[in-house]
C-alpha cells in the first residue's frame, strides 16, 4: 500500500510536469502521500495549490475521537508556510500554533517511536553538484532514516491505570519522524520572527519551554540533537532568559561529529542571530553552510531562505565576490526549485547593482521575472523583492520614472491586502497588541513595551537586513498604535519629556507616511547640502559617511548651485525670445543634472545603509525653550480615536491636557463653519447676520475654544504675543484665529490680540524662527480670482504688482512661453497665486498650468533640488472643508510640508478660497506689510486694517448667492474674508 501511494504521488507529480523526484519516503505512511505531493507543489512556488494539497492531507491524518494526532503537524506547518509566503501572517500563525498545540497535547509521542540505534549512512553530496560554497565545518553529513515504527495505533489506543498505552501489534504503522521534527522547528522559528516582542507573552511560550526542556527517553543521538535544536528555537521566544544559541550550536551535530537533516535549520537561525548583531561575516558562514546542508536533504524552502539572508548580509557589507557563487546556485536550481533559483538570482542582481555590473543585474532580474511570472506561481514576497531591486537598478541608471513605478509596486505588495493580510511583521504585531490590550489579555505595561519595540524608529540593522520591509513599515499608516502609546504613557503618569516625545511622534509619523521614501530621501538631500562641521555628532557621522560614499552627489549639487546662481543673473524666463542661447544651454544642463541628482538620491535611499531621518525634526524641549521668546506660546494638538491631547509650552513651563470627547469638537467646528456662511446647509446666514455684534458664530467659536483649551491654557493665550500651533488630523481645519480670547465671545478673536503661525509638528518649531529672506523677484500668477470680468481682475492684479517692487504679473490668459515651471521657480523669491488650487486630491495637485506637468505640481517643490520661493501666498487653496468635508487634514498638512521642507521660509495659505475684492485687498496689504514685518505680524496687521472697510457683496463670490437678497454692502470683519488664512512658518523677529 505504501509503495502504491508513493508511485501515485510520483505519477501525479509527473502529470503536473514537475521535474525531480518526489521526496516521500518509500516506507512512510504518516503523513500520507498527499502531503508529499503538496510539498512538491510548494517546491515550485505554486503556493495556492499547495495550500489546498496540505488541506487535503489534513483530512486524511489520524484522529483520536475528534482530536488530531501528531501526524497533522507537518501539513499544518506547511499550510502555514503557504500562507506565510503569500503574506498572510495571521493565517500562517494560526497553523503554526495549531501544530505546536498538537505537540503539547501529545507530549510523550517521541517515546512511543521504536527508533533503532544504528550506524547512519554518510551522504555523498558531490554527486549532486552542490559545491557553490566551501563548507566551513570539517564534518561528515549523515542520512537519518525517516520512517520509524510507531509502537501504538492512536485510533485503537487504550490507556492502562498506570498511564501506559497498549495497542494491538497488527495496527503498528510508520511515521516520518524527521519531517515531523523539521516542521516543528520551522513553526518555532516562524513564531519567533512573526511575533517578535510579543512572543514571550504568548500563552504557548511557557508550555513549549517545559515540553522541550524534558529530553526524550530515547537515547538515540540524532533524536537528542534534534530535541536540543527544538529547545533552542523555543528559547528564542521564552519569557525566561536562556542560551538559545548554545542549544542550537549543540544540536547542529550528532555526537559532535556529523551534520544531519536538522543542522540546516539550526545554522539558518544562528545566521539570523549573527546578522541581527551586525556580525555579518559569521552570519554569512552560517548561511552558506545552511544552504549547502539543506540542498543535500532537498529542503528547498530552507535553501531559498538561507540564500535570501546570505544575499542580505553580503549586500550590507558589499561582499561582491559572492555574485559568482550565487549565479552557480541559480544554474544548479534550474528545474529543481523556483524559489531557490529566484532567491539566488535576486541576490546576484543586488550585488551586481552595488558592483556597477549593469548588464549582469539586468540579466538576473529578467530571469527572475520570467520565473515569477510562471503559471500558478504565487510568491508575492519574492515578487516585491524583485520590484524593489528593479527600482534600485532603475534609479542607479537615472531612470526615475521606471524606478518610481517599480518601487510603488514593491511597497504595495509588502503592505498586503485585505485578502492576503499583513506582510509586515511589525504592523501585524502592533495591531495584535492593540487587540489583546483591548480584550485585557495582556497588561498595559506589557502592551507599552511591545509597541515601543514594534513601532520604534528603524535601526541600522533594520536598514541593513530588510530595506524594503523597513521602508514599507515607516510609510504604513500606524496612527492608532502611536496614539495608544501616548494613552498608556498618560495612564502611568509618565514624565513630561516622554509625553512630549509621544505627541511629537504621532504628528511626525503622519508626515513620514506621506513623504517620499518615508523622509529618507529628504534626509539624504539635506545631508548633501550640509557642512558636517556644523552638525551635531550623530548627524555629522551620517553626513560624513554620505560625502565619502557618494562624492558625486556633493559635486553634482555644487554644479547645480553654480548653474542656479548663473541663471538668476539672466532675464526672468517669461519670454523665451529674451533668453540668451547661453542661458538656455545652462538651463538644459541644470535640468538633466537635477534629474540625475534626484535619481541618485533615490538610489542611495534604497540601499542597505542607515541614514537618520532629519525632517521633520524631532522635538527637543531644551532647544525649543531656548528658541522661544518670553511672549511665545507653543500649542501642540493631537487627535486620538476618541480624545484630543494637548500641550502648551512657554519659555519656562509645560502643561498637558486632554479633551475627552473629540466628537464634540467636530460638531462644534461644523456649527462654527455653518454660522460664518462657509457651509450652507439649511437656511444660509446673511452677511449682515454674520457681521452683527450678536452673530451666532461668536458663541460657537467660544464653545469650541472652551472645549479645546482649559482655563489655564486660555490664560496663557491671553498673556502671549505670538501663538505657534502644531495641529494634527482634522484639527488642522480649526480656524484658531477666529476663537475668542479667554473663551468669551465678547473678548474678540485671537487675531486681535496676537499673531498666529503654524508648524507641521512640535519638533518643527524652528520654522517659526527663521531669518528673513532677501526678496529680489516676486511673481504673481493670476486667474479670474479677484473679479468675474477680466478688466476688473486685471486692474486689481496690477494694483498688487505696483505695490511690491520687482513683481511680475502673469495672467493665465496670456501665452506664456517659459520652457519649464522649474526655471521660473528657481528665479522666484516670492510667489503669489491668485487662483483656485484644489488640494483635495493630495499634494500633487497642479499649481502652475504651464511648463512640464510634473514640475508644475506642489509635490515637485519637495522633490526639486533647485531654489524654491522663500515666500509663498496661496489664498486660493481649496481643501474639502468648504463643502463641510473634514478628512484627516492631509490636504493642508502636506502642502505645508512640501513648502517648508523644500526651502520656503513662510507661506500664507487658505483653509478655504474666498476670492473677490476682499482677497485682492488683503493680499496686497500682506505683501506690503511683509516688506517690513515678519509674516505673522504682517498678516495680523493686514486683517485688522481690512475690518472697518466696506465691500460690495456682488464682488465677493464667497457670499453669493446667499447674499444676493441682502444689503449691497458688508464689512471686512466678515470672518469668511480672513478666518480661513494660515501663516505657515515665521521669522525670529521683524525685518
Amino acid at each position: 500500500m505504501t509503495a502504491l501511494r508513493t508511485l501515485t504521488a510520483l505519477c501525479f507529480s509527473m502529470c503536473l510536469q514537475f521535474v525531480g523526484s518526489v521526496q516521500a519516503q518509500p516506507v512512510s505512511e504518516l503523513p500520507r502521500a498527499e502531503y508529499y505531493v503538496a510539498r512538491e507543489l510548494f517546491r515550485v512556488g505554486r503556493t495556492l495549490e499547495a495550500a489546498e494539497g496540505f488541506k487535503a492531507a489534513l483530512t486524511r491524518s489520524r484522529r483520536i475521537g475528534e482530536q488530531r494526532w501528531i501526524d497533522s503537524i507537518p501539513p499544518l506547518v506547511m499550510l502555514g508556510e503557504c500562507y506565510y509566503q503569500q503574506g498572510n501572517l495571521a493565517l500562517s500563525l494560526e497553523q503554526y500554533d495549531s501544530a505546536l498545540m498538537l505537540a503539547l497535547a501529545n507530549p510523550g509521542w517521541i517515546n512511543q517511536i521504536e527508533i533503532q540505534v544504528e550506524q547512519l549512512t554518510e551522504l555523498e553530496p558531490s554527486t549532486k553538484g552542490i559545491n557553490w560554497f566551501t563548507k566551513s565545518r570539517p564534518t561528515r553529513t549523515v542520512y537519518v532514516p525517516p520512517g520509524n515504527q510507531i509502537a501504538i495505533d492512536p485510533t485503537q489506543a487504550q490507556v492502562t491505570p498506570q498511564g501506559g498505552v497498549v495497542a494491538p501489534v497488527s495496527l503498528i504503522t510508520q511515521l516520518d519522524v524527521t519531517e515531523l521534527l523539521r516542521t516543528m522547528g520551522v513553526a518555532l522559528m516562524r513564531r519567533w520572527e512573526a511575533l517578535g516582542p510579543m512572543a514571550k507573552h504568548s500563552p504557548l511560550a511557557d508550555p513549549l519551554d517545559a515540553l522541550f526542556a524534558q529530553p526524550p527517553k530515547q537515547q538515540v543521538p540524532w533524536v537528542l540533537s534534534s530535541w536540543r535544536i527544538l529547545q533552542g528555537l523555543s528559547s528564542l521566544s521564552s519569557p525566561v532568559a536562556g542560551d538559545a544559541r548554545q542549544l542550537l550550536r549543540d544540536g547542529t551535530l550528532i555526537g559532535n561529529q556529523s551534520d544531519y537533516y536538522l543542522s540546516s535549520l539550526a545554522l539558518l537561525v544562528l545566521g539570523k542571530l549573527d546578522a541581527r548583531d551586525r556580525n555579518h561575516q559569521a552570519a554569512m558562514v552560517n548561511f552558506q553552510d545552511a544552504a549547502l546542508l539543506a540542498a543535500y536533504f532537498d529542503q528547498w524552502d530552507t535553501v531559498s531562505e538561507a540564500l535570501d539572508h546570505l544575499s542580505a548580509s553580503a549586500s550590507a557589507v558589499q561582499r561582491i565576490e559572492l555574485m559568482e557563487p550565487l549565479q552557480r546556485v541559480a544554474s544548479w536550481a534550474n528545474k529543481k526549485s523556483s524559489s531557490v533559483q529566484v532567491a539566488a538570482l535576486l541576490g546576484s542582481a543586488e550585488l551586481s547593482i552595488y558592483a556597477n555590473e549593469s548588464a549582469l543585474a539586468d540579466k538576473s532580474l529578467k530571469q527572475a521575472a520570467v520565473l515569477l511570472r510562471g503559471r500558478e506561481v504565487s510568491l508575492p514576497r519574492m515578487q516585491a523583492h524583485l520590484s524593489f531591486l528593479n527600482a534600485m537598478h532603475a534609479f542607479g541608471q537615472n531612470r526615475s520614472t521606471a524606478g518610481i513605478s517599480s518601487l510603488d509596486t514593491a511597497l504595495k505588495m509588502m503592505r498586503g491586502t485585505a485578502a492576503s493580510g499583513a506582510v509586515l511583521e511589525s504592523v501585524f504585531q502592533a495591531q495584535m497588541t492593540l487587540d489583546l490590550l483591548a480584550s485585557k489579555a495582556i497588561t498595559a505595561n506589557d502592551a507599552e513595551a511591545i509597541l515601543q519595540d514594534a513601532i520604534a524608529e528603524p535601526s541600522p540593522t533594520d536598514w541593513e537586513l530588510h530595506p524594503l520591509k523597513t521602508l514599507a513599515e515607516i510609510t504604513t499608516a500606524r496612527g492608532p498604535a502611536y496614539v495608544r502609546m501616548l494613552e498608556l504613557a498618560i495612564a502611568r503618569n509618565a514624565e513630561s519629556a516622554v509625553l512630549l516625545e509621544r505627541l511629537d511622534q504621532i504628528q511626525r509619523q503622519r508626515i513620514y507616511e506621506s513623504l517620499p521614501l518615508g523622509g529618507r530621501l529628504l534626509a539624504l538631500r539635506t545631508g548633501t547640502k550640509s557642512n558636517p562641521a556644523e552638525l551635531q555628532p550623530v548627524e555629522r557621522l551620517d553626513v560624513e559617511s554620505l560625502h565619502q560614499r557618494a562624492p558625486m552627489l556633493v559635486a553634482q549639487l555644487a554644479r547645480i548651485n553654480a548653474l542656479v546662481d548663473q541663471l538668476r543673473q539672466a532675464a526672468m524666463p517669461l519670454d523665451e525670445r529674451k533668453l540668451t542661447a547661453e542661458a538656455k544651454k545652462s538651463y538644459a544642463e541644470l535640468e538633466e543634472l537635477a534629474a540625475n541628482y534626484e535619481s541618485q538620491l533615490a538610489f542611495q535611499s534604497l540601499q542597505r545603509r542607515m541614514f537618520s531621518r532629519l525632517a521633520p525634526p524631532r522635538f527637543d524641549l531644551l532647544k525649543t525653550q531656548q528658541l522661544m521668546s518670553d511672549s511665545d506660546l507653543l500649542l501642540g494638538l493631537v487627535s486620538g480615536s476618541q480624545q484630543v491631547f494637548g500641550v502648551a509650552l512657554t519659555k519656562d513651563q509645560v502643561r498637558f491636557w486632554t479633551v475627552g470627547d473629540s466628537s464634540r469638537i467636530q460638531s462644534q467646528l461644523a456649527a462654527l463653519l455653518s454660522t460664518i456662511g462657509l457651509v450652507r446647509d439649511g437656511k444660509p446666514s446673511s452677511p449682515a447676520e454674520v457681521t452683527s455684534a450678536t452673530a451666532a458664530w461668536k458663541n460657537h467659536a467660544a464653545q469650541l475654544s472652551a472645549t479645546l483649551f482649559p482655563a489655564e491654557v486660555q490664560k496663557l493665550v491671553e498673556n502671549c504675543g505670538r501663538v505657534i500651533i502644531a495641529p494634527h488630523d482634522h484639527l488642522w481645519y480649526v480656524p484658531y484665529e477666529l476663537l475668542p480670547l479667554g473663551g468669551l465671545a465678547n473678548n474678540g478673536p485671537w487675531i486681535v490680540h496676537h499673531a498666529v503661525t503654524y508648524v507641521p509638528n512640535l519638533g518643527s518649531i524652528s520654522y517659526a524662527f527663521t531669518s528673513a529672506p532677501v526678496v529680489k523677484d516676486s511673481v504673481g500668477i493670476v486667474s479670474d480670482f479677484f473679479a468675474i470680468d477680466p478688466e476688473s481682475n486685471q486692474s486689481q492684479s496690477q494694483q498688487i504688482v505696483q505695490s511690491v517692487p520687482n513683481t511680475y504679473d502673469i495672467p493665465l490668459a496670456q501665452k506664456v512661453t517659459v520652457p519649464s515651471a522649474a526655471w521660473l521657480k528657481l528665479r522666484t523669491d516670492q510667489l503669489w497665486i491668485a487662483g483656485i488650487v484644489d488640494s483635495t486630491n493630495g499634494w500633487e495637485t497642479p499649481v502652475l498650468p504651464f511648463g512640464k506637468t510634473h514640475q508644475a505640481r506642489l509635490g515637485s517643490w519637495l522633490e526639486t533640488p533647485c531654489t524654491s520661493p522663500a515666500r509663498v501666498l496661496l489664498p486660493g487653496l481649496q481643501p474639502g472643508i468648504g463643502q463641510g468635508k473634514m478628512s484627516n487634514g492631509n490636504e493642508l498638512l502636506l502642502p505645508v510640508c512640501s513648502l517648508l521642507f523644500s526651502g520656503t521660509k513662510s507661506a500664507i495659505i487658505s483653509r478655504w478660497p474666498v476670492g473677490g475684492r476682499s482677497t485682492s485687498t488683503l493680499l496686497q496689504r500682506q505683501l506690503e506689510e511683509m516688506q517690513f514685518e515678519r509674516p505673522s505680524n504682517a498678516h495680523r496687521r493686514a486683517i485688522l486694517a481690512q475690518w472697518p472697510e466696506q465691500f460690495l457683496i456682488a464682488e465677493e463670490p464667497a457670499l453669493l448667492p446667499a447674499g444676493k437678497e441682502a444689503s449691497a454692502l458688508t464689512s471686512g470683519f466678515h470672518p469668511l474674508f480672513w478666518g480661513g488664512y494660515m501663516v505657515v512658518g515665521d521669522y525670529s523677529s521683524p525685518n
